[in-house]
């Protein structure tokens, strides 16, 4: 009889025990395993921006982010081939660090960014840009500048409103502080579309290339400006100066704004005078374009910083 007593004490203090978890539990002073603790979100926030790269035709370029934000942001970078007009997201390039293939000259003036998104949100780095460089020194004494009042500069000097040309004695005004844009109109070829750039028929009308030269003055010291021919634009890119490194180039005598890529020749086609040869300068060739177009297509031509003067 004693020890079987004894069974149904130590019995009666283990359900006692049980049933006073349970209440624990109940009650809240246990810990419940079915709930969960909902996790803090932060939006991501970038805490290092990527910054531009200069390399050497056939080296690569890195371009890194760092951001904060909970959950841990997932990471995307894109790449624009059109000033930043519009955007491709670079296969496998997740990471805080993207690293390219090797580089062609091709590839400068590409934009980069990342995207960082997490269930809270979503942030755009900097825009940054990638300049090739050719493995050939650009020489210095390639273009003379010259001051805005006709002085020719020193090399090294900081600002500048033309270039003279060495080589051919042309000299080139150069857009190193702004672009001269047209306002906003109607594009003559279709008038329910908006229109920046210049049209090419030599009619006179307003925002046609013909009208811009008379308009200039003096300018550098000289009179007598003229839109380029296709022999002067010629003349440039197939200077071994010019053509070797021609993004840099253009960067580095023409100055930095983008809008200023492509201009306006005086000359038709001979075979189709519905077109006209255009400079395109950072890539160091000639294309043409329909001398009616003055708008999206156009957009980057500015006639208006590209006159030669001989």
């Amino acid at each position: 009889m004693g020890s079987g007593f004894r069974f149904s004490s130590r019995l009666h203090l283990g359900l006692t025990q049980l049933a006073l978890a349970a209440a624990l539990v109940a009650c809240g002073g246990g810990t419940d395993p079915t709930v969960v603790t909902a996790q803090p979100v932060e939006a991501p926030a970038i805490t290092t921006q990527p910054t531009s790269q200069t390399v050497t035709a056939g080296a690569q370029a890195s371009f890194m982010v760092a951001a904060t934000g909970t959950p841990t942001p997932a990471i995307q970078w894109q790449v624009s081939s059109d000033g930043g007009n519009t955007w491709t997201n670079v296969t496998g390039a997740n990471t805080g660090t993207y690293k390219t293939s090797a580089l062609a000259m091709t590839d400068s003036g590409r934009r980069y960014r990342s995207v960082l998104t997490n269930s809270a949100g979503t942030v755009t780095s900097a825009v940054v840009e990638l300049t090739v460089q050719s493995t050939a020194p650009l020489p210095s004494s390639a273009f003379t500048k010259i001051s805005s009042d006709g002085r020719d500069l020193p090399d090294n000097a900081i600002t500048w409103a033309c270039v003279r040309q060495r080589s051919t004695g042309l000299i080139w005004e150069a857009n190193i502080t702004q672009t001269m844009r047209v306002t906003q109109h109607p594009c003559p070829a279709n008038a329910a579309a908006t229109c920046y750039g210049f049209t090419n028929l030599g009619d006179g009308r307003m925002y046609d290339a013909s009208t811009v030269p008379a308009s200039v003055g003096s300018l550098c010291g000289k009179t007598g400006w003229r839109l380029p021919t296709l022999a002067d634009g010629q003349a440039l890119t197939n200077d071994a100066a010019y053509s070797g490194n021609a993004y840099v180039a253009w960067k580095t005598w023409f100055g930095t704004e983008d809008k200023a890529i492509l201009g306006w020749t005086s000359s038709p086609l001979a075979n189709d005078p519905t077109n006209a040869w255009a400079i395109n300068f950072p890539e160091g060739n000639i294309q043409y374009n329909l001398r009616a177009y003055g708008g999206n297509n156009i957009a980057l031509m500015n006639v208006s910083r590209t006159y030669a003067n001989v």
